[in-house]
């Protein structure tokens, strides 16, 4: 059987309709012969059983449990075959033909690890997707909920700082919801590390990238629409931050100076607090 030029891994838990209207964009837009993994993350919509009667081409890894996020993509991306790959949210939508033009940037270039294109809301305006790597600076005022206070913090504008509209460009990190990874980088790096819950598993790749010498690029030189948050929406405010401290002590611990994890960890009790505070002041 033919080694497959793409392959697509999608990790879903309860999207039904929107993992459906991702799988149409894809078979429709995407390049022939792709290979489509979805990782159903134990769903209870029927999500699975959709994606099997509907899309009978797509493979199908079903989980008795939900696994989370860096799991389930490792899952996928162990039976992926692809010379590239795909990490596609299931809250995404492809328009027009946005993959190969990503894949022909890649052969053009040496040592890229991941590149991902420009992100856009589902009214077709611009979604952040590109940040710089975390530092305590900045994450002490992300814990401590001042994010709305980013125009008078230069700690914040640093790690929010959006890269010029235009041509393809270098960056720290991008965001997971469409990663496209050259085969030689996976084979690098290796996958992700499934020690982070649901956050800051794409982070920690791409820190891992640059530390062995590999680029990561920001592509606005095509689109994909992102409904963004699908699947976190359906989780409570205090278990979804849970997930994110868990995430940032761990990136913390492998990333920053040892003196600073006490700092976070200390900062991090004092956010989970302010959460539960918020939560009970306004409930969701």
């Amino acid at each position: 059987m033919p080694v497959p030029r793409l392959s697509i891994v999608i990790v879903s838990w309860n999207v039904r309709e929107l993992l459906s209207r991702c799988l149409s964009s894809v078979i429709t837009y995407g390049p022939s012969g792709t290979q489509i993994i979805v990782v159903d993350n134990a769903s209870s919509d029927g999500s699975a059983d959709l994606v099997q009667q509907k899309y009978p081409t797509v493979e199908v890894i079903k989980n008795s449990r939900n696994v989370g996020f860096a799991t389930g993509t490792n899952q996928g991306l162990a039976v992926a075959t692809g010379e590239f790959i795909l990490l596609l949210n299931p809250d995404t939508e492809i328009r027009d033909d946005a993959i190969s033009p990503l894949i022909d940037f890649l052969t053009t270039q040496q040592r890229v690890a991941a590149i991902g294109p420009e992100l856009l809301n589902p009214d077709s305006t611009h979604q952040v997707s590109v940040r710089r790597f975390p530092q305590l600076r900045d994450q002490f005022f992300v814990l401590m909920k001042m994010r709305r206070l980013e125009r008078f913090i230069p700690a914040l504008r640093r790690y929010y700082a959006e890269p010029p509209a235009g041509t393809p460009i270098a960056v720290d990190q991008i965001m997971g919801a469409a990663m496209l990874i050259p085969r030689a980088a996976l084979t690098a790096l290796g996958p992700l590390d499934d020690g982070f819950p649901n956050w800051f598993e794409e982070v920690d790749w791409c820190r891992r990238a640059h530390a062995r010498g590999w680029r990561i690029m920001y592509a606005p030189i095509s689109q994909v629409v992102h409904h963004g948050g699908s699947s976190f929406n359906q989780i409570l405010s205090i278990a979804k931050h849970r997930w994110m401290l868990r995430g940032l002590l761990r990136y913390a611990r492998r990333w920053w100076p040892t003196w600073q994890y006490p700092i976070v960890l200390v900062l991090a009790g004092v956010s989970y607090l302010l959460t539960v505070l918020q939560t009970i002041i306004k409930p969701r």
